[in-house]
């Protein structure tokens, strides 16, 4: 099996905004890793962060403030006349052809993220008692949830997550690398 990276939702959007302060190394990282024959992966609990900011990003695009890397702006002059939530899903569905054709990143969702299991007689999903058992890193929750679903996703070859998130993540990379086996590497 070939070893894959998770791919923080930071750089997914980084590749979208050439205007992104983090997207020329963005490009460059995902360059690479595709050149090495790494596996690049990403879960929708990152679409949801990427299609977040990017809806909220649009606005200040019309401003001159950001652009869209090509052919986005001319998807996202179709979503106008659509309501939110058509909106939302069909920008879903744009960045999801985008980063799968340009950049061969691959978005995993399984289902075992979200068996039930028990701890206490209370009922969890497997994704969110994982977090649980990681809350000891000092680390913002919507970090601890990518950590916990990268880690989850072993069985898909994940070792390693790519992030520009150097404030929150570099600070803890020594202890995830420790405390995961040694074997899990965690380069941001």
């Amino acid at each position: 099996m070939n070893t894959a990276c998770y791919l923080d939702a930071n750089i997914i959007i980084a590749l979208i905004f050439p205007t992104d302060t983090h997207h020329k190394n963005s490009l460059e990282r995902v360059h690479h890793l595709n050149i090495q024959g790494k596996k690049l992966v990403t879960s929708t609990y990152a679409l949801v962060e990427v299609t977040r900011n990017t809806l909220h990003t649009i606005s200040q695009s019309e401003q001159g403030k950001y652009i869209f890397a090509e052919p986005l702006p001319q998807y996202i002059q179709l979503l106008q006349n659509l309501k939110p939530n058509q909106r939302c899903e069909a920008l879903l569905n744009y960045i999801i052809s985008y980063i799968t054709k340009n950049f061969h990143i691959e978005v995993i969702e399984q289902e075992s993220l979200y068996q039930i299991e028990t701890t206490n007689n209370t009922k969890i999903a497997k994704l969110f008692h994982e977090a649980i058992k990681l809350s000891w890193i000092k680390i913002r929750t919507k970090d601890l949830l990518h950590i916990a679903i990268a880690n989850l996703l072993k069985t898909h070859g994940v070792k390693c997550i790519i992030t520009m998130d150097k404030t929150d993540f570099e600070p803890i990379k020594e202890t995830l690398e420790k405390d995961h086996n040694s074997h899990k590497k965690y380069p941001t």
